[in-house]
């Protein structure tokens, strides 16, 4: 049903060129300005999703707080500080 790859494939000129071109990019200095940025651009994601996190929390507890003024406010269930 599937055709299995020959290893000449998986290690063939287009493979090598491959090669090639990421030893040219990891030695130039565009390709270490693009490892830098990317890099920055990594940990602007994980600050981005700590802070979504912890907003996120504080923003449940706020609305489970409404909820629970609103339910003493209207029918004297719950409390409310």
């Amino acid at each position: 049903m599937f055709r299995e790859r020959s290893p000449k494939t998986r290690n063939g000129p287009a493979m090598k060129m491959r090669l090639e071109r990421l030893g040219e990019i990891v030695a130039s200095e565009e390709g270490v300005t693009a490892i830098e940025y990317s890099l920055l651009g990594a940990l602007i994601v994980v600050v981005i999703v700590g802070a979504v996190g912890l907003v996120g929390t504080k923003t449940s507890a706020l609305w489970s707080l409404v909820q629970n003024c609103v339910s003493f406010a209207t029918d004297g269930g719950g409390s409310c500080p």
